[in-house]
């Protein structure tokens, strides 16, 4: 090396000399001092300086030993033109003993103090602040400084003491995987340096996972969780927990697994029961639910990040009971009890009360089941009671049927299934109908096979009076055959029949009667024709024998005491007769009975025959008895002829008359006046007012 820098100072001086010849002013040498000095000084190990003031040389620095120092001088001396070579400020490199060297790694990152041998060094290990200084154990040491600064990356704090050969680490690792970097990277130190460590581990390194059971009702298991999901957070809505969980101290390495966690929840949450396996980046459920149960359970698991799979195993929820259906009927609901399959139509139950009837989530795997219940609830609709009980394989069918047909469908229903029925007919099968009997004297008696719903009291209604019973025999079903809508129109004739048989059944109706005495029989069944319309068939009768003269009876339709007169059934009348009590006891009766003729003639209708009873029956009274006077006076509306209004008004008031006379009465007693249109009570522009002016008029009069 010395005889290296004797050459670069003979170069220097020759060619500083040459230089100097030819430049000649002092600036120009002290310019080539600097730039000679320089280059002297980058030759040093170590940091030195080298500043020229006039021919001065001031160097400074250090130097690695006493030998690079004297090495240094000499060819600081060896530059030609210098004058005064002044090495004051330049110091030999200390040693230090021991050579320390220390690694802190906190929250704050990795931090270093201590010695090196060479700046160099310290630029290559990262740290411009160490202190250089001679007396590292051997040329190896900035290998084994930078693997003691690699071996704490892995750890999560540290603290590492370099002292010569030795060296000491104390830190922590987050879990075993860590750690064994860490060793593997310490082991890595050249030979002749060893290395003892202290290293707490965080956590035991096990995978995260979540072991869970969910029965519905309660949440429960084990596992490990980490440090960025709560325990709190492990829970299902409204349900209880037991949990052993483990709270790891660090954190997920993704930051999602917390998120998968609570979705995986989710998904159990979502289910009637379950299981739940949540490792590493993976998860699996198992369990129980309905369709939407499980749909919703699914939609949770899709939700998770990419780099999670799921698989799961959700099965329908059911019991494990066998399918069953067990119904009872009544005459006032139906229930129905039991576990029927998914794949069973519950429309079949039509508007039976099922609120006790579980329905599964599962189908029938035979795929005979529903078609055995819906065979058992048509057999049971055909009964009016009863109970049904279906099983996997068999249908039990009990109860009451209104009538034979009924029963035969039920049975029919069954056909081709194990069935075992036990049913009562409450009903006989033969048809319905009605008979009635009238006798204006002794009454109405009905009998017959009456429906389910009509009663004889109907009958009474219907016909306008009292009627007995005389072996009816009540039907438990109901039929649609009309057996007393003729009875409505037909009460209306009653008073001018003497007997009456009536006979209705589902394809037929027919009245046979006998008209009261003075009746037109031929003229009374053509207006009860007409009344009851051709789907009955009307007889009508002349009486087959008349009562005595004087005899008397009680009209059961009007409950008026009736005495036979020359041939008629006229009624009795108990007050005094004047003329205003006459008239009075006339309205009475036309209030009750009309007095009409047929359209446009001067016949009297069929039905004014009650009337002219009446009215004979009181004329006769006051006449003998308070010597009153009946005149009978008719009266026409204003439409057509005058004097062919007076005619018939005339002819109406006369038949009147006569009919009165022909019940025994003097012909003194009753007369008759026509008056057309010339009195009129009303106005003649409306028909309501035409109407009334179409009258037949009693006075009651002394002469």
């Amino acid at each position: 090396m010395r005889g290296l820098l004797g050459g670069i100072v003979l170069v220097a001086g020759v060619g500083g000399l040459g230089w100097y010849a030819s430049q000649g002013p002092a600036v120009t040498m002290e310019a080539a001092l600097s730039d000679a000095a320089t280059d002297v000084a980058n030759d040093a190990q170590h940091a030195v300086t080298a500043t020229v003031s006039g021919r001065d040389i001031i160097v400074a620095g250090v130097v690695e030993d006493q030998a690079e120092q004297d090495t240094l001088l000499a060819a600081f001396d060896g530059i030609t033109g210098r004058r005064v070579v002044n090495a004051d400020a330049l110091a030999l490199l200390p040693v230090a003993s021991p050579y320390f060297f220390s690694i802190v790694k906190d929250d704050n990152g990795v931090a270093a103090s201590g010695n090196a041998p060479s700046a160099d060094i310290a630029n290559t290990l990262g740290f411009d602040g160490l202190d250089i200084a001679n007396g590292e154990p051997d040329g190896a040491w900035a290998d084994a400084a930078a693997a003691a600064l690699a071996s704490v990356v892995p750890l999560k704090s540290a603290n590492v003491v370099m002292a010569d050969a030795a060296i000491v680490v104390k830190g922590v690792a987050a879990t075993p995987e860590e750690l064994s970097q860490f060793n593997d990277l310490i082991a890595a130190l050249p030979d002749g340096y060893t290395a003892t460590s202290e290293i707490d581990v965080e956590d035991d390194g096990t995978p995260l996972r979540m072991t869970l059971n969910y029965d519905g009702e309660t949440l429960s298991g084990t596992g490990k969780i980490p440090a960025d999901l709560s325990i709190a957070d492990v829970g299902i809505a409204g349900a209880a927990t037991s949990l052993d969980l483990q709270e790891s101290v660090i954190a997920s390495s993704d930051g999602v697994w917390p998120d998968v966690a609570k979705s995986a929840l989710t998904a159990l949450g979502s289910l009637q029961s379950g299981d739940l396996l949540l490792e590493g980046t993976s998860v699996t459920l198992r369990g129980t639910g309905t369709p939407d149960e499980i749909a919703a359970a699914q939609d949770a698991l899709a939700t998770l990040p990419d780099g999670y799979t799921a698989s799961s195993d959700v099965m329908l929820a059911d019991d494990g009971a066998p399918f069953s259906l067990a119904v009872t009927k009544s005459a006032s609901e139906t229930t129905a009890s039991g576990k029927v399959p998914a794949d069973f139509d519950t429309d079949a139950l039509g508007d039976v009360a099922a609120d006790a009837l579980d329905t599964a989530f599962i189908t029938d795997d035979t795929g005979t089941w529903p078609g055995i219940a819906v065979a058992g609830l048509t057999g049971l609709d055909a009964l009016v009671a009863g109970t049904l009980e279906v099983t996997t394989d068999a249908i039990t069918l009990t109860g009451d049927a209104r009538s034979p047909s009924e029963r035969d469908a039920a049975l029919a229903a069954l056909a081709g299934f194990d069935a075992t029925t036990d049913i009562t007919l409450l009903d006989d099968g033969a048809p319905v109908s009605l008979s009635l009997s009238y006798d204006a004297q002794t009454g109405a008696t009905v009998s017959g096979k009456l429906p389910s719903g009509l009663a004889a009291a109907d009958v009474s209604d219907a016909l306008g009076i009292a009627v007995s019973e005389d072996a009816v025999n009540q039907s438990t079903i109901t039929s649609d055959a009309d057996l007393i809508g003729p009875l409505a129109a037909l009460r209306t004739f009653l008073p001018e029949l003497a007997t009456m048989d009536y006979a209705a059944s589902k394809d037929a109706v027919s009245v046979e009667a006998a008209a009261v005495a003075g009746a037109d029989p031929d003229r009374l069944g053509a207006a009860m024709q007409a009344a009851l319309g051709d789907a009955v068939t009307v007889s009508v009768a002349a009486p087959s024998e008349l009562p005595a003269q004087g005899a008397t009876r009680t009209n059961l339709f009007t409950g008026a005491q009736e005495v036979f007169t020359s041939g008629y059934w006229l009624p009795t009348f108990d007050f005094f007769p004047t003329p205003q009590a006459c008239a009075e006891q006339s309205d009475i009766v036309l209030a009750r009975d009309k007095v009409q003729f047929v359209t446009g003639s001067a016949e009297l209708d069929v039905q004014s025959i009650r009337a002219i009873n009446a009215l004979s029956a009181l004329a006769r009274k006051c006449a003998l008895e308070g010597g009153v006077f009946l005149q009978v006076s008719g009266h026409t509306d204003n439409v057509g002829d005058p004097d062919a209004n007076l005619a018939l008004s005339q002819a109406r008031a006369d038949t009147v008359r006569d009919a009165i006379l022909d019940r025994g009465l003097a012909r003194s007693v009753v007369t008759a006046i026509g008056y057309g249109d010339t009195q009129p009570i009303a106005d003649n522009e409306t028909e309501e007012g035409r109407s009334a002016n179409r009258r037949t008029a009693f006075n009651w009069n002394f002469e």
